[in-house]
């Protein structure tokens, strides 16, 4: 980085940086991973996270809408691109962003690892989207890995989002927030 970009006391009002917000970890018998608290301070947030299901299951997500309750309507769509072929999937219209399809969980190392994009949650004028890479192994310990592409089908602030499982609970896993923040 340019020392230009660097002054007393943090960075030149103009640089982008990432800005730690929260690390959530989740224990044993949990069966979701919630945050709220997405904040006009920001249009946009990465997240990396570590979930680590109980059972061969697919990982889910849905936004909890501006009064902090989750949307369970038919309010998302994705499609999912995944090794294994026959997993990719597409919704226009659904309840959830599906994340991951089976095919891991259930055994030892059989994580989902990776980042994703939180993306203009408390922008009113776009759509709440997520773009998610991923990494992990199956139930055979073969590789697996995927992207994600999902949003909101509408135009509203959302302010966070749960992770879950469709069976079963999440064994220790972590997400850890950065914010993004604005350019002036």
């Amino acid at each position: 980085m340019a020392l230009t970009k660097v002054r007393s006391g943090g960075f030149a009002a103009n640089t982008v940086a990432l800005v730690p917000i929260t690390k959530i970890t989740a224990s044993t018998a949990t069966t979701d991973i919630d945050w709220t608290g997405a904040s006009s301070t920001y249009d946009n947030y990465l997240v990396f996270y570590d979930i680590d299901p109980s059972a061969d299951t697919d990982i889910r997500m849905r936004f909890f809408d501006s009064s902090d309750s989750i949307v369970s309507t038919s309010s998302y769509g994705y499609g999912t691109i995944q090794e294994t072929a026959a997993s990719n999937a597409t919704s226009n219209s659904t309840t959830s962003l599906s994340l991951r399809v089976d095919f891991g969980g259930n055994g030892a190392d059989e994580e989902m690892s990776g980042f994703f994009w939180f993306l203009n949650p408390k922008v009113s004028t776009k759509k709440t989207s997520v773009a998610l890479m991923y990494n992990g192994e199956n139930t055979g310990g073969s590789h697996i890995g995927g992207v994600h592409l999902g949003s909101f089908t509408s135009e509203t602030e959302q302010n966070g989002f749960r992770i879950y499982v469709a069976t079963g609970n999440l064994n220790g896993s972590t997400v850890e927030i950065y914010g993004v923040t604005k350019t002036s």
